[in-house]
């Protein structure tokens, strides 16, 4: 996932990647909004360096635990465990 994540291959995920990446959680239909709030107050907490990108050891260390609460908390819900993309207009 992570070099996926990292589109440009430089070893750290940016913003625009962190946004690109933590839309996926997002439920399907959350606006441009909901996503970025979502991936600036994830990347605030990943960064534990504070240099605005996420290394691999970081997200390794907190990504791995935000997503299995995400699924945690899906799966209480009865949510899909990934969103569903919108439909086509």
């Amino acid at each position: 996932q992570f070099q996926e994540a990292d589109a440009d291959g430089s070893g750290e995920i940016d913003a625009e990647e962190a946004c690109t990446l933590f839309a996926k959680l997002c439920a399907a239909g959350s606006s441009q909004a909901e996503v970025q709030k979502m991936a600036s107050s994830l990347r605030n907490q990943m960064d534990s360096d504070r240099n605005g990108k996420i290394s691999f050891e970081e997200y390794a260390f907190r990504f791995g635990r935000k997503l299995q609460m995400e699924v945690a908390r899906r799966r209480r819900e009865g949510l899909p465990l990934r969103p569903t993309p919108a439909a086509a207009p």
